[in-house]
């Protein structure tokens, strides 16, 4: 499968003396991943992850399936038992049933004793299973505020794990849609690591 990849340094746009948000994150990806550019309908065809350096530093990568300003050609086969060590950042959420038949349930945080359900869901929705899941490593977590006028806040973890391409129609999918909820705001990019 082929798509574009790149990477930047940037401030991560969060006024002085203020809280990083997601909001912030959100703006400054897509002013580096549109340039100059137009979107009609700001629709999002980019994948992104914020990695903090510093307070006013973040390396931002960017996937999306067509070029992009500063954007490289890359490949990856995704094929069916494929392994794969995969790192990526998400909001770990449960659905709470609203009890009114036909309505969509409220996502909640989910309880950390539930991270590994949360997190085998979304993979085997991704085409990807999980080669243990003892080996399901959250390497740190965090709350973050989502935007600056509201006081609501999201619990972000960064997992790494193991995994299985079970299905690679999804799999391809999830390379480049993400996994999980919030990927507009930076969640749910599967990331490549190499041992």
């Amino acid at each position: 499968m082929h798509y574009y990849e790149g990477s930047a340094l940037a401030h991560p746009g969060n006024p002085p003396g203020k809280e990083v948000t997601l909001d912030d994150r959100h703006k400054t990806a897509w002013r580096l991943f549109a340039g100059e550019a137009d979107y009609p309908g700001g629709q999002r065809n980019f994948l992104f992850r914020a990695e903090p350096l510093g307070p006013n530093r973040h390396l931002f990568m960017l996937r999306s399936p067509e070029p992009f300003p500063g954007g490289a050609p890359r490949e990856i086969e995704l094929k069916e038992g494929a392994r794969l060590n995969l790192e990526w950042v998400m909001s770990p959420t449960i659905t709470a049933s609203c009890g009114v038949h036909g309505q969509r349930g409220k996502h909640m945080p989910a309880p950390r004793e539930r991270w590994p359900e949360v997190v085998t869901s979304r993979l085997a929705a991704g085409g990807l299973a999980l080669a243990d899941p003892q080996d399901l490593d959250v390497l740190e977590w965090t709350s973050v505020r989502h935007v600056h006028r509201k006081k609501g806040r999201f619990t972000v973890a960064q997992f790494r794990a193991e995994v299985t391409v079970s299905d690679p129609i999804k799999a391809a999918s999830a390379w480049l849609d993400g996994i999980g909820r919030k990927k507009g705001y930076g969640m749910g990019m599967l990331c490549r690591v190499v041992d």
